[in-house]
């Protein structure tokens, strides 16, 4: 762990606050076969923007930049353009041995992308400042949910994800 990492009240709801310092990192790797949530609310929507990364290269997932719903495994795998703002945001990626789903499920309530490109390993998980490439693209961000699983979810596993979270946060 770097910097302090803070619990803090946002609106209602009980959240990691990450600044621009501070980032908290995996003790296992995940590598070909995981799926990732993350639930998060950015502060500065049109600023930089990495907050879950890889501990090894340029690899990134959820947000970036001013756009959400991107994720970069050394390729992009879904950049659709859309707008971040100071909303909750609601992303899964699954990355099952070379073949990456993206889901939406602010704005698009489904998978937003199936991709072959990019890389399977991904190495530790890095949430809050990027110990890699993007360093200087740190953003600031609460994040409310964050779970990086070393399987592939199936569709009800999914859907039960989907639901709990809909639930507590929209």
């Amino acid at each position: 762990m770097t910097g302090a990492v803070k619990l803090k009240n946002d609106n209602g709801k009980i959240a990691y606050y990450f600044d621009k310092t501070s980032s908290i990192r995996s003790e296992e790797e995940v590598n070909s076969f995981f799926t990732f949530v993350i639930i998060y609310r950015r502060l500065e929507p049109a600023g930089v923007g990495r907050f879950f990364t890889s501990s090894v290269a340029n690899r990134m997932f959820a947000s970036h930049q001013a756009t959400i719903t991107v994720w970069h495994n050394e390729a992009w795998i879904r950049h659709p353009g859309y707008n971040a703002d100071t909303g909750i945001e609601f992303q899964v990626g699954i990355n099952n041995n070379n073949v990456k789903d993206l889901f939406d499920f602010r704005r698009m309530e489904k998978q937003v992308d199936k991709s072959t490109t990019g890389v399977n390993a991904w190495g530790k998980v890095v949430i809050g400042k990027p110990q890699s490439d993007g360093i200087g693209e740190s953003a600031e961000v609460f994040v409310y949910e964050a779970i990086a699983f070393n399987k592939v979810l199936n569709a009800e596993e999914l859907t039960n994800i989907k639901n709990v979270f809909r639930a507590i946060y929209f």
